[in-house]
């Protein structure tokens, strides 16, 4: 009986444990919608009570979209980019106001993938320290005064990418990965839940140096020395 009892326990909580696996993501996102949804149907509830009498439940959200399209039409016409890019610079100059306005723009930026092409290829660097490997993406290069090439590389912080540190390197500090930008992308984003496997396959090759030497043994200021 005891051992029936100990059976049916485990049994008990294994299916609980499965069940609450599959409802606890189908609930964040019901919630999640919902809550979207409430809060985009919101902003224009208090004009449509002003003219019906009432809230109309969903010509708030409608009214929304209709009126991200009105701007979408005035950004693309001369006059109107005008306009709002002089909206923009006093919206960023009032006090108080300027800095949650500057913050949520720089997200809505990142989301809409406006600065995407920024990443240019995916490399894996030495990160915090020499030996722990991180990914990373190139942003740009530049030459020092001997002609040499410096690669600007950002290492983008998880699960959020828009904070993270800028390092310069040298070619044999970086190695490159066989690995898309957007892969990369969704396995930060993820905390690498997302794994590469299921993007492209990954294959680590070591940096070469500019000069087409063997790969120079990175110092302990491998982030910094140039």
């Amino acid at each position: 009986m005891k051992r029936i009892t100990t059976w049916f326990k485990a049994s008990l909580k294994k299916e609980f444990l499965a069940g609450l696996l599959f409802l606890v993501p189908l609930l964040a996102s019901v919630l999640i919608l919902m809550w979207m949804f409430n809060t985009i149907d919101g902003i224009l509830q208090p004009v449509i009570k002003l003219f019906f009498g009432r809230e109309i439940v969903g010509l708030g959200l409608a009214g929304t979209i209709v009126l991200i399209w009105i701007v979408g039409i005035i950004w693309h016409n001369v006059v109107g980019r005008s306009i709002l890019k002089t909206a923009d610079q006093v919206f960023s100059r009032l006090p108080v106001f300027s800095q949650i306005y500057t913050g949520a723009k720089q997200v809505v930026d990142s989301l809409g993938g406006v600065k995407r092409s920024a990443f240019k290829e995916v490399v894996i660097v030495d990160f915090p320290q020499k030996g722990v490997k991180s990914l990373a993406f190139i942003t740009n290069d530049m030459e020092d005064e001997n002609g040499k090439k410096i690669y600007v590389v950002y290492v983008p912080g998880s699960p959020n990418p828009t904070s993270g540190f800028l390092q310069l390197l040298r070619e044999h500090q970086i190695s490159r990965p066989n690995m898309s930008v957007d892969c990369a992308m969704r396995m930060i984003i993820s905390c690498g839940m997302v794994t590469p496997e299921k993007c492209q396959g990954v294959e680590l090759a070591d940096g070469a140096d500019t000069d087409g030497g063997t790969p120079a043994p990175a110092d302990e200021g491998s982030a910094t020395a140039l």
